[in-house]
């Protein structure tokens, strides 16, 4: 939670693709500041998506990144309560 608190800002969200996990995310994170990644909209205004990234479920595409005009950059392995993830920090190109 200090990664958490250092690094996200007020127009920031967490993206998650594991969804069983969604009630334990909620626990952590702000409910308005959390989405499962199917019901995000990427090409809405924000400043960060900070993607928890389940190796065996959906992920962000290369696709979405083409389509949205996005950068995704590997942040690190991390995991909450048994759940391990990729973390990716996602950006708008300018």
């Amino acid at each position: 939670m200090a990664w958490y608190n250092s690094e996200v800002g007020p127009n920031d969200y967490i993206l998650y693709n594991y969804k069983p996990m969604g009630y334990v995310y909620e626990y952590y994170f702000p409910q308005d500041r959390l989405f499962y990644v199917e019901d995000f909209d990427l090409s809405s205004d924000y400043d960060n998506v900070w993607f928890l990234c389940s190796p065996e479920c959906w992920p962000i595409t290369q696709n979405d990144l083409v389509n949205y005009n996005l950068w995704m950059e590997h942040c690190g392995w991390y995991g909450i309560e048994h759940s391990e993830f990729d973390l990716f920090k996602v950006t708008h190109n300018d």
